[in-house]
This record gives structure tokens, C-alpha cells and sequence, in this order.
């Protein structure tokens, strides 16, 4: 019995190396197993930023109009669905003294004035947080004012950058009713010392392409006989009149060109021959005597 027990036991453990030695593959065979590069890691993309808010309303905070200025001016939304329709969005968050209101902004004036090296973040965001409270005063008469605080960043790996809300609560009159919502008067970020007035260009629409240029005129040849004329009508007349002799109108056209020059002597000459046929007059007669000479 020990030795047939022995003997299970010897074989069930060959049979185990067996199994084990199938499912490991072998180390010849692990060598001639191809190196594999690993796959790159999947590279960073902008987040898809929903738009909640496309108007103003009296029900918005100041931060909820951040919020979708912000939203707006993301570059996933500025062409959805149409051209410019995230600064189109934008701009109806913006106070009636806003710079670009009161310059009569368009969507495409607004997109180029927002392209400035100093205002370029904040449409080229990916990442922005508030900091700290909103701070609201309340001016009486005058509008109620809004200050918030702002960071941005165009990628995880970029630093951050400042920028200050200035909002206005604007009071909206419809005749039988009214409200007051608020609205962006101004957003600081990175201003440039000097003050410049270029950029308020930016928001008005590009001036119309200039017209095209009229077509030239053909240009006309011009003859002996017309330079001598000097009257283009009088001579477009005569060459008509040449036209109507036929195959002799290239002839008659050109004949002023074969005259040759004569000096003023050969012109009083020929003028001379002309009255005077004869350049040998013949002597007069001798009268015949008078038959009758009668004295006076």
C-alpha cells in the first residue's frame, strides 16, 4: 500500500508540473516574444462648457453672470451653432456703458477686440475659479455695483491669471413694468499702462472692401493726321468719309503721312508759278500810228 500510495502521489505531482509547464510559457519562448512600445498617454483636451444662461435675467447673481459671460466667450462655443454665437451671447450680458456697447460692437468687432494680447485668456480658457466673496455696494441713486475676483488658465500646466468683474445693477424699463438685473460694466485683466484708443477699432465691423477699378480704356491709335489735327472728332469724321471709299481708305489715311517738308522759299516759289502761268510774258505790240493825229 506505501508504495502504490507513493506512486499516486509521484504521478499526480508530474501531472501538476505538466499542467503548470502548458499554461507558463516557456523562457525560449518569452524571448522571441516582440518588444511593444507602450501607448502614449492620452493627451490633454478642453472640456465641453454648457451654456445655462444665453440672457440676462433679474433672477441672475453676479456670479451667475460671470458664470455664463465666461461659458460664452469658451472656445466650444464660439461658432455653435452659428458664426460669433458665443460672443453674440456674450455681449447681451454687457451693460449699456460697457466699452464695447457704447462703440455699437458686433459679434465679429467683439470676437477681434477680445483677441488683444492682454484679453486673449479669456477666451482661450480652460480652467477658472472665483476668488473670494462677492463684494456689493449699494450707491443710493446711483446704479448698485458688483466687484469679483477672478483666476484663469488655458491649460492645467499654465499659471494662473487675475482677472477683476466689475457689474452694474441695470434697471430695464418696458412701460408697464420694470426691473433691474445685473450686467458686466468692465472686466480688468492684464490692462497695458498706457491707456490706447486702437483697440476700440477692433469693435467696429471692417470698413467695405473698396470697389473695383474701372476698366481701362482701350487705348486708341493714334495718326500723323490726328496729331497734325489736333480734333479727334474731326478726324474721326474724315476717316468715316474714308471708310465710305472702300479698299481707298487706308491710302487716303496714310497720304499725310508721304508729304514731304518744304521750307518757306519752296512754298512763296510754287505760290508764284501758281498766279503767274507764263514766267516769260510775251513783249506788247507796237501800237500803229494814228491816222489822224488830232492834237487835244
Amino acid at each position: 500500500m506505501p508504495t502504490r500510495r507513493a506512486t499516486a502521489v509521484a504521478l499526480l505531482s508530474l501531472a501538476t508540473c505538466a499542467r503548470a509547464y502548458l499554461l507558463t510559457p516557456s523562457r525560449r519562448a518569452a524571448r522571441c516574444v516582440p518588444l511593444r512600445m507602450q501607448d502614449a498617454p492620452p493627451t490633454w483636451e478642453p472640456p465641453s462648457v454648457p451654456l445655462q444662461h444665453v440672457q440676462p435675467s433679474p433672477s441672475l447673481t453676479p456670479r451667475d453672470v460671470v458664470n455664463s459671460v465666461m461659458a460664452a466667450l469658451h472656445r466650444t462655443n464660439w461658432d455653435t451653432p452659428t458664426p460669433f454665437y458665443g460672443f453674440e451671447v456674450a455681449l447681451r450680458f454687457l451693460a449699456p456703458t460697457h466699452m464695447a456697447k457704447v462703440n455699437n460692437a458686433k459679434p465679429g468687432g467683439y470676437s477681434r477686440y477680445m483677441r488683444q494680447p492682454h484679453k486673449v485668456g479669456m477666451i482661450l480658457w480652460n480652467e477658472f475659479r472665483f476668488e473670494g466673496d462677492t463684494i456689493l455696494l449699494e450707491n443710493g441713486d446711483a446704479p448698485d455695483e458688483a466687484y469679483q475676483m477672478c483666476s484663469v488658465r488655458t491649460s492645467p500646466t499654465e499659471e494662473w491669471t487675475a482677472a477683476r468683474w466689475k457689474l452694474i445693477k441695470v434697471q430695464m424699463d418696458f412701460g408697464e413694468s420694470s426691473f433691474s438685473q445685473w450686467m458686466v460694466d468692465a472686466v480688468f485683466a492684464n490692462e497695458p499702462d498706457q491707456y490706447n484708443d486702437q483697440p476700440l477699432k477692433l469693435l467696429s465691423d471692417p470698413p467695405p472692401p473698396p470697389p473695383p477699378p474701372p476698366a481701362a480704356a482701350q487705348a486708341k491709335e493714334v495718326t500723323s493726321l490726328e496729331e497734325s489735327w489736333g480734333n479727334a472728332d474731326a478726324f474721326a469724321e474724315q476717316v468715316n468719309l474714308a471708310d465710305a471709299w472702300g479698299a481707298g481708305a487706308d491710302a487716303w489715311a496714310n497720304q499725310w503721312d508721304v508729304v514731304p517738308e518744304e521750307s518757306p522759299r519752296q512754298v512763296v516759289a510754287k505760290v508764284s508759278a501758281a498766279l503767274h502761268p507764263h514766267p516769260h510774258p510775251r513783249p506788247h505790240p507796237h501800237p500803229s500810228p494814228d491816222p489822224n493825229p488830232n492834237p487835244l
